[in-house]
């Protein structure tokens, strides 16, 4: 009877409106992404700030300087406002947008930048991969360091908070925060160890609780002080920064970005 049908039906009106809800969400961000590009025709690498935006120029600066030609790169003023670039299924979409340009979107290896690139769990990071959109999506790739760390905290792939400040070792950060260029929060991050067993947890505290105050695992436990991105990407690109054994981590994003255009 209708009766026994109102709450599927309700429910169903509901999905419905959010579906709506988010496609014209997904539009308006495209719409503001648009304005930030102008008539250059290059490109366009997208990234979700500033302090990317930085280090992801002279990542290429040192690895294939000759792409400052072929491609500009954007900010979108976080996670969310990339989300119209790789949600939408429509290959029009970006046309109507962008033209023929070619869009790439690198975000955060975390869950709000997973969160946003379709079927993420199937990818390698550090790879280029064409979505349904039209546009080209990346995750940050963790280093050598990193995964390191990773397996001896026994943390799990899908827990791992990769921000663009990680692609960086330890000692280097260390060496910024000596002289006021970074830091970490004071708290550890609760989302790295959100799908381990009781057992691992408690292993997992113990050795976090048994750390020397000065421990460069600190460096990978917190995560970065949002005050001290802008500061400590403007330190990390300066020229006596700027090497290819500092920006290893960009090398393999910036060789399949080459592949790709």
């Amino acid at each position: 009877t209708l009766m026994d049908e109102m709450p599927y039906l309700s429910s169903t009106s509901a999905a419905l409106r959010e579906e709506i809800v988010a496609k014209e969400k997904a539009q308006l961000e495209l719409d503001a992404l648009k304005k930030k590009v102008g008539s250059d025709q290059r490109s366009i690498l997208w990234v979700e700030g500033e302090s990317d935006r930085l280090i992801l120029e002279k990542a290429i600066a040192v690895f294939a300087p000759y792409l400052a030609d072929r491609i500009q790169i954007k900010f979108a003023s976080g996670t969310e406002g990339l989300k119209g670039l790789l949600v939408n299924q429509r290959k029009d979409f970006l046309f109507n947008a962008f033209g023929e340009r070619k869009i790439f979107v690198l975000v955060d290896n975390d869950f709000d930048g997973r969160s946003v690139v379709p079927g993420s769990g199937k990818f390698d990071s550090g790879v280029w991969n064409l979505t349904q959109s039209g546009a080209w999506s990346c995750l940050l790739k963790p280093t050598l360091e990193y995964e390191s760390w990773l397996k001896e905290y026994r943390i799990q792939k899908n827990d791992i908070s990769l921000v663009i400040e990680h692609c960086f070792s330890a000692n280097l950060r260390n060496e910024a925060r000596k002289v006021g260029k970074y830091n970490y929060l004071k708290y550890k991050n609760d989302r790295l160890y959100q799908h381990m067993s009781s057992k691992q947890h408690e292993a997992f505290e113990t050795k976090y609780s048994e750390l020397p105050s000065d421990h460069l695992d600190y460096f990978y436990l917190h995560q970065p002080a949002g005050d001290c991105k802008d500061i400590f990407s403007k330190w990390v690109t300066s020229s006596k920064n700027v090497t290819p054994e500092n920006f290893s981590a960009f090398k393999p994003i910036v060789e399949n970005l080459v592949f790709n255009l």
